[in-house]
């Protein structure tokens, strides 16, 4: 009961009491009058209040009932007025329309996300999923939700991933896994997984990063370590890594018997203490260079020893790879052949000259007559004689070359006297094959060895002269161009197999095997033509068709021209 009823009662019966007191019933009348009227206000005012309570009551109620439409996205009921209950539902609906605009952005911004972004359950099933799923995985959202994240997994995955998650609703860490999911064509897909715990929500938002890529690049990655570690055991050279002070990292098994030290006694060393008497720093200053130096092997005793440096980068980090070859068995080479040189040289090239001499001797009847056979076996033999003069000349002339030990006699020229001068010295075999050498003077002038080019050209119109028909011409071409001067031997013989174009100019190789027995020869012209024309800083080289001739060129090089032609 309201407590203002109350109060008119008490009031009303305190003056009925007070009118039978004073013993006066016109006052008593007035004052139960004024009694019962007070009684009524009460009651009206009981009954007043009761409906505003309820009408308070139904405004709060409405309010509740909207607070839990907002959740929901449903449209709330409208409350009158303008009082605070009002302004307080009007409040609610603009935050409800605010979540729905928030929502509806976080749901453009996952399904236009490129990585898988889901809810899983406590059960472990899938309660939502973005659009990308189709994408990545291959599966629309509604052949995800409602299943199970381990059905989507590699078998071998599935337990770890479930070891990840466990206690993850007990958790407020962002828990980080990678497993390898079925795509839905069959293929795998390596995934990273950022995963998080809603309490609100009771599930657990995750968001799956495609990181194929970067496994199929670490992959890479390893197995050219592995290649790089195989090569790097396997050569047959000492090898060792080291870092920019010096302290080596890596050894192969060649560098390891060659110093005798083992690998653990190498690894974590520097090499100026252990092998070589070099600084990081001189090292350093010498890549890419040949340096001899004596190596210490663990016996206190040193070899010689050729090492080679360079710069290299591994994940970013500079290293220094050392190559390190013992010289010691190619300098006893080298004695050998230097040894070998001398005695063709001295023994081999005088015994010959003295045979040939006695040969030319039988052969012009200065120590007698000799019958016809006679004549033909000193014919013969004194071919073969000066074959293997010829030879002998030949290898010395190589090995000059290749020594360092030759060296160009350079000179002012006109190219047309080179030519001209070994056209005369390959005149007589162009008669007897009744082979007209042509050639248009060009007038060039450079600056080369002449003799040495002489000697290139005498070989290359000898070769021509030999592998053409009788009477079928052979030509010769000279130029200026964008390389400098070029000059060509052609001419209609067999020609040249393909197979056989880069061997013809390498040690003893001739196009055909019985060539040397049916046409003479040793072997090396073409060999010593090469080098010569290289070590002008030219290049030679054949153009051919089997059956239908073949052409010979080089070139020296534009500086060498003096660019001076006589009209």
């Amino acid at each position: 009961m309201s407590k203002y009823l109350i109060l008119a009662f008490m009031l009303g019966q305190f003056l009925m009491l007070a009118g039978l007191a004073a013993s006066d019933w016109h006052w008593t009348a007035v004052h139960g009058i004024f009694a019962i009227i007070l009684v009524m206000l009460g009651l009206m005012s009981f009954f007043v209040k009761h409906n505003e309570d309820k009408a308070l009551q139904r405004r709060l109620d409405l309010l509740l009932e909207n607070s839990q439409k907002v959740r929901s996205h449903h449209i709330l009921a409208k409350i009158e007025g303008d009082d605070q209950i009002a302004r307080v539902n009007q409040r609610l609906g603009q935050i409800g329309m605010e979540i729905a605009e928030s929502e509806l952005k976080e749901k453009s911004v996952a399904d236009r996300a490129i990585d898988v972004i889901c809810s899983i359950g406590l059960d472990q099933a899938f309660l939502s999923v973005n659009a990308a799923v189709e994408k990545v995985w291959g599966y629309k959202p509604d052949e995800i939700v409602g299943k199970k994240f381990t059905d989507f997994l590699l078998p071998d995955d599935r337990e770890g991933s479930l070891q990840a998650i466990i206690g993850a609703e007990h958790s407020v860490d962002t828990l980080s896994f990678e497993n390898r999911i079925k795509h839905k064509n069959g293929s795998v897909i390596h995934t990273l997984w950022s995963a998080h715990w809603s309490a609100a929500d009771k599930a657990l938002f995750c968001v799956a990063h495609d990181i194929s890529e970067r496994k199929k690049m670490e992959l890479i990655l390893e197995e050219s370590e592995a290649r790089f570690r195989e090569i790097f055991s396997r050569m047959p050279v000492g090898l060792a890594l080291a870092n920019p002070l010096g302290f080596i990292e890596m050894t192969n098994p060649t560098l390891e018997e060659l110093s005798g030290y083992s690998r653990d006694e190498l690894v974590g060393s520097n090499l100026q203490k252990v092998l070589i008497k070099r600084s990081a720093q001189e090292i350093e200053k010498n890549l890419s260079k040949l340096v001899d130096l004596p190596l210490q092997k663990k016996d206190s005793k040193t070899i010689n020893c050729q090492l080679s440096s360079s710069e290299i980068s591994m994940l970013g980090n500079r290293k220094f790879l050392l190559a390190m070859v013992d010289t010691s068995e190619r300098e006893r080479l080298e004695q050998l052949k230097q040894a070998f040189f001398a005695m063709v040289s001295h023994d081999l090239r005088t015994p010959l000259s003295s045979l040939l001499s006695m040969l030319d001797m039988l052969q012009v009847g200065k120590l007698g007559d000799l019958s016809d056979s006679g004549k033909t076996v000193v014919d013969r033999n004194s071919c073969e004689v000066r074959r293997l003069i010829d030879l002998v000349n030949e290898l010395l002339d190589i090995e000059k070359m290749r020594s360092g030990e030759f060296e160009l006699n350079e000179e002012h020229f006109f190219i047309d006297d080179a030519i001209e001068s070994s056209m005369n010295a390959v005149n007589g075999l162009a008669v007897r094959k009744e082979i007209p050498i042509l050639y248009q003077r060009a007038q060039i002038r450079l600056v080369a060895d002449q003799a040495l080019l002489i000697r290139v050209l005498v070989n290359l119109l000898s070769n021509a002269i030999k592998f053409s028909p009788d009477k079928a011409p052979v030509q010769i071409f000279c130029s200026q161009t964008d390389a400098g001067l070029k000059v060509s031997v052609s001419d209609k013989g067999r020609g040249v197999k393909e197979e056989h174009k880069e061997k013809i100019f390498e040690l003893f190789q001739q196009a055909e095997s019985q060539d040397s027995s049916l046409r003479g020869g040793t072997g090396l012209g073409l060999t010593i033509c090469k080098m010569i024309i290289e070590q002008h800083g030219g290049k030679i080289w054949v153009d051919s068709q089997e059956g239908t001739g073949s052409t010979f060129s080089f070139t020296i090089p534009k500086r060498k021209l003096s660019f001076e032609r006589l009209d």
